[in-house]
């Protein structure tokens, strides 16, 4: 430890010679240097398990704290548990603390926030045909993205819109942007079928009528 010491040194007495002794003083006036290990770090938006790890070779308490970009993370400052806030890269500190034996040592690391990844959804191959009901395109709303014109009644075609809740901090999987994804809902025209019940007449006879009770209609 850092201080002021006296060393003595004793020789005991023999046949031939008498005993002596003999003192020094010295002074430990650097404390030892410490050295704080601890590496970057890449986390996704949503993640709410990840902390900065360090160690040090000396015996120094470990602290962390955001030297810029708070907006991005927070950290805490005994144990480097992180809380994710945006997408962004922020720089955090590690401190060893100075004890009797070293010195107090620091390093700065950076914690970069990327975007969550989403997956998007796959087309519905439903074949929807009219039928006088509402009818839904297979794509449900999630906690990450919206779904728009995904129900509907008449035939027609349309376009069915999904996208990202929030463009800040998400990207699609498979194309890493966040453009909107869009699908054809086609709701096909339905067939009616009239089947009209067979009718005889003879030659030069008036032709037969057909009334409502000599057809069916189906398909509507």
């Amino acid at each position: 430890a850092e201080g002021n010491y006296t060393v003595k040194a004793t020789v005991a007495q023999t046949a031939n010679y008498n005993a002596a002794s003999a003192t020094a003083d010295f002074a430990i006036s650097t404390k030892a240097p410490q050295t704080v290990t601890a590496g970057n770090l890449t986390v996704k938006y949503g993640d709410t398990d990840k902390a900065v790890s360090a160690s040090t070779n000396g015996d120094g308490t470990i602290s962390y704290s955001v030297k810029s970009g708070s907006e991005y993370v927070e950290v805490n400052s005994s144990t480097g548990a992180l809380t994710i806030k945006k997408v962004g890269t922020a720089t955090i500190t590690v401190t060893a603390s100075e004890t009797d034996s070293y010195a107090a040592a620091s390093k700065d690391i950076t914690v970069t926030v990327a975007p969550l990844a989403v997956t998007a959804p796959t087309a519905d191959t439903t074949v929807f045909t009219y039928n006088g009901q509402n009818q839904d395109y297979g794509v449900t709303e999630t906690a990450n993205y919206t779904v728009s014109n995904g129900l509907q009644k008449n035939a027609g075609n349309y376009t069915v819109t999904v996208a990202l809740k929030d463009k800040d901090n998400t990207v699609w999987v498979d194309s890493s942007d966040t453009a909107d994804k869009t699908f054809g809902f086609e709701i096909k025209k339905a067939t009616i079928t009239i089947t009209a019940k067979d009718k005889s007449a003879y030659v030069n006879d008036t032709a037969p009528t057909l009334g409502e009770g000599d057809y069916t209609v189906s398909g509507l």
